[in-house]
């Protein structure tokens, strides 16, 4: 084995070893509490830089990166590096500097970098599959972990409610985690059908579904809980006209996770069922609105917390347009703006805009949601362009939650957006690329 060999052979163990260590960690951070992905992500660049020192000191550089194509790399990371510098950009204009911003989001860079050098035959179906397990035991362990804290926190007056898990659990946003465990049974679903996986991988792909179903539920945001439930009629809609044979696996595995999932929602207490809560709100501003139109004293007034801060925000972008406010501080000038417009909860709890697009739009005007645009346009040209299914499955959850809160404004969001971003393009997930694993 020559020296390129060894080399080479030793950079794909440790990038397979990072990738393994990532997706343990990910399922178990919290929004708020230590992430240990910023470490991880960090030894993605060094072991590329460790992999570029061996060659050199090897004289083995050409060869080691034939493989590159300057337009793929481009293609894959510029957009991201545009987004980046959009964000100095968004600090610049601020009434105050805070580079911090700047080192949160320094994944957009890196992920796509490290990915894109890669060799296209880096990981085998073997271990993209080892890979997607350890995705799904480890939201598994976060789940139990979840109620096994809820439960100590509430002795005495533990019930499965979303109180106990989205104020007295560790993870304390349900949104983050939800998404989580949903792309991780997107993940396994399709390549269980698409690979034929065994007997016995189907019935634990049945069995684990039913859990992370189970913990969408309870952690109940309405967003990722409507976002399942678009997914998997779109997943179905797709295999429908593309892949009909594959439909009865589909509706089995499916089948029994679903009612479960139905009979939780369905014996949900109604005062924890946050559904019941919103037509309740809704109702009551639709009584709002007539009433006031009746005795033209309407005026623009919102119940429900996230559509207040949808209001705030909205006027703090108007009133910035085309410049943005800035991103530093963005929080406080919406808590100040809520305060005189009444709304207490948004004052209060200094919230941002709960919507991705309007806080990208509030902070960094025309330029941030022009950029952003661009990113996710060729995000999706990309899934499109190689069929890949998996990537736009995963692209359509995002693009749908960004609709309800603002996940890029957490390192947690951050990591799992740019993460699959580029996990997700590796040639594996092409659809025109075959696959044969089905005795895996």
């Amino acid at each position: 084995m020559n020296t390129i060999t060894k080399i080479d052979q030793f950079h794909q163990q440790t990038f397979f070893v990072l990738l393994f260590a990532f997706l343990v960690a990910l399922p178990c951070t919290t929004p708020d509490f230590f992430n240990i992905t910023p470490l991880i992500t960090a030894l993605f660049i060094i072991n590329e830089l460790v992999f570029l020192f061996l060659n050199i000191k090897t004289k083995t550089v050409k060869k080691a990166y034939q493989h590159l194509e300057g337009k793929t790399i481009l293609r894959k990371t510029i957009p991201f590096l545009l987004f980046y510098l959009v964000y100095l950009y968004g600090i610049l204009i601020s009434d105050v500097y805070l580079f911090d911003n700047l080192v949160q989001k320094l994944p957009y860079v890196i992920m796509p970098i490290v990915f894109a050098i890669q060799k296209t035959d880096v990981l085998s179906a073997k271990k993209i599959k080892i890979l997607i397990w350890t995705l799904t035991v480890s939201c598994l362990i976060s789940l139990f972990i979840l109620i096994g804290h809820a439960f100590v926190m509430e002795k005495q007056h533990f019930d499965l409610s979303h109180y106990y898990y989205s104020n007295l659990s560790w993870h304390y946003h349900p949104t983050y985690i939800s998404m989580i465990h949903l792309i991780s049974i997107i993940l396994l679903i399709y390549n269980c059908i698409k690979n034929n996986w065994n007997i016995i991988s189907q019935i634990l792909t049945i069995f684990v579904t039913i859990f992370l179903f189970g913990g969408i539920v309870l952690l109940f945001s309405r967003s990722t809980i409507l976002a399942t439930i678009l997914t998997f009629a779109i997943y179905f809609i797709y295999l429908l006209f593309r892949s009909p044979r594959q439909i009865l696996l589909y509706i089995k595995i499916l089948a029994v996770p679903i009612l479960c999932a139905v009979l939780m929602l369905w014996f949900m207490p109604k005062q924890t069922n946050r559904f019941v809560a919103t037509k309740d709100i809704i109702k009551e501003e639709v009584e709002y609105k007539k009433n006031t139109h009746a005795a033209n004293t309407y005026t623009p007034k919102y119940y429900d917390t996230r559509m207040q801060a949808w209001h705030v925000y909205s006027i703090l972008g108007q009133e910035a347009f085309p410049k943005g406010i800035g991103i530093v501080g963005i929080n406080e000038k919406g808590a100040a703006l809520a305060k005189d417009m009444g709304y207490t909860r948004p004052y209060e709890n200094k919230l941002n805009a709960h919507n991705q697009y309007l806080e990208i739009f509030t902070g960094m005007g025309l330029l941030g949601i022009l950029i952003f645009g661009l990113l996710i346009f060729e995000l999706t040209y990309s899934g499109f362009k190689y069929k890949n299914i998996q990537f736009l499955l995963f692209l359509f959850i995002c693009l749908f939650s960004f609709c309800f809160e603002a996940i890029l404004e957490r390192q947690i969001g951050i990591m799992f957006f740019v993460f699959f971003c580029s996990f997700l393009q590796i040639p594996y997930f092409y659809q025109n690329r075959q696959i044969n694993d089905k005795h895996m």
